[in-house]
């Protein structure tokens, strides 16, 4: 028997999910001109440069930009009117969608003991 995936209207709220932000790859996310000038001035803070190529920044393996609040179970993004087009462009609901929010609720596997 084969699982159904949820419906859309099943997934949490972009806005207050922040799945797709998570990651421990450096070139995760990656930022372009037309992003960069979008960025203004939070431009400096909230990209790293790797192998010449301009990325969004990652802090304790999420979006520099990502604001969590674990009181609240609650994530979203301080750049979210001007984020990249990469953030722009994954839409709710898609296939990369369902896979982060599959990642981000995997169980971790302890670190073994040695």
């Amino acid at each position: 028997m084969q699982r159904r995936a949820p419906a859309a209207d099943d997934l949490p709220e972009c806005l207050a999910c922040g799945a797709c932000c998570f990651s421990s790859e450096a070139g995760y996310l990656r930022v372009f001109e037309v992003d960069a000038a979008r960025l203004g001035a939070d431009r400096a803070v909230v990209t790293v440069s790797v192998g010449g190529a301009c990325y969004l920044a990652m802090k304790d393996g999420r979006c520099a930009a990502l604001s969590v609040d674990l009181e609240r179970g609650s994530a979203r993004c301080t750049l979210y009117p001007r984020r990249p087009d990469v953030c722009r462009h994954l839409q709710r609901g898609s296939a990369q969608c369902r896979q982060a929010i599959a990642r981000a609720h995997r169980p971790q596997r302890a670190a073994p003991r040695g």
